[in-house]
């Protein structure tokens, strides 16, 4: 349920303020624009791009809201600092994927600097996750009796972090023909439709045997009364789980979606990949920020590791030289 209410959360703000910044008559035209610009499907998939804007959300929308169903089901399966190092698996998933998936033959290509730098930021966010109390290298896993064992929780995190990979190239795809902001309403709005729907299916909410009428085996219940319970269950949050369920989906959740699509226009998506590595980092800094915790020899060795690995992928002006020439 937190997940849906997040998901619609960000997919209210996301469309609100398209519709607050965008005249409606700008919101028309690009609807009929849509329609009339549709092409042959064999051009689409030529390109391998929908010429339908509304086609690219729903594919945004699907990959990364199945990327966070998965990643949520596997956290209830395995301990988090496991969770979190099968996740850095998505600095090697992204390039990968992007040298097959890429729509165009820039994004098919990556650089050898991006793979190296890819691979460091592997290590550094790893590395960077690992507890000191445990020694320079803990052992880490839920095998029991400080084994690794790879079991069905774990082979979810690491679909999970492929799903995720898959959103940022499609992304990049995606943005070589429409705009970032459309692409980031369209994916809030595609994350929410596809988490309730899904949720649905799965009848982890109840909602739908509640709405079923008693004779294929629901309860029967009104629409009022199934949001009565919903609005029992929201009643029932502290103030303290309000905010912060408000605030994951205003900042990390829409505001992360615009900005990283509007940084993807300029960086194909190994490239913003090596950016995204640094989120163990910044974790660490806002532990440390808002909760006092303190910085571990880890977590500063695996940022300098990590800033290593970005400076390295950054091409040398002698290379950018070389290859115009």
């Amino acid at each position: 349920i937190v997940v849906l209410v997040r998901f619609l959360i960000m997919a209210s703000v996301g469309v609100s303020a398209l519709v607050a910044t965008t005249p409606k008559t700008t919101l028309l035209r690009k609807y009929v624009e849509s329609r009339k610009n549709d092409m042959a499907w064999q051009t689409q998939i030529d390109r391998r791009v929908p010429s339908s804007i509304y086609l690219a959300a729903l594919e945004l929308g699907v990959l990364s809201g199945l990327g966070t169903f998965f990643q949520t089901l596997s956290l209830s399966q395995i301990p988090a600092l496991t969770a979190a190092v099968l996740y850095s698996t998505v600095n090697i998933f992204t390039p990968a994927l992007a040298s097959i998936a890429g729509a165009t033959e820039a994004e098919r290509t990556v650089d050898t600097r991006t793979w190296i730098g890819c691979g460091i930021g592997l290590m550094a966010s790893c590395w960077a996750l690992l507890p000191d109390s445990g020694g320079l290298i803990p052992t880490i896993g839920s095998g029991g009796e400080g084994g690794f064992s790879f079991g069905p929780g774990e082979s979810i995190m690491v679909a999970a972090s492929c799903l995720y990979a898959a959103t940022k190239v499609r992304l990049s795809s995606h943005l070589q023909y429409h705009t970032a902001d459309d692409m980031a309403v369209g994916r809030l709005v595609g994350q929410a439709g596809c988490a309730a729907a899904g949720l649905g299916l799965i009848d982890k909410t109840n909602a739908v045997r509640e709405l079923l009428p008693e004779t294929v085996g629901g309860s029967g219940e009104s629409l009022n009364q199934v949001l009565a319970e919903f609005w029992g269950w929201a009643g029932a949050l502290t103030a303290q789980q309000q905010f912060l369920l408000l605030a994951s989906s205003l900042l990390s959740g829409a505001g992360a979606t615009w900005f990283q699509s509007n940084g993807q226009r300029r960086a194909s998506a190994p490239k913003a990949q090596l950016w995204f590595a640094m989120t163990p980092i910044f974790g660490a800094f806002w532990a440390f920020l808002l909760l006092g915790e303190q910085f571990t020899v880890h977590e500063i060795s695996g940022a300098a590791l990590l800033i290593g690995g970005i400076y390295l992928s950054i091409p040398k002006e002698k290379d950018d030289a070389s290859e115009s020439n």
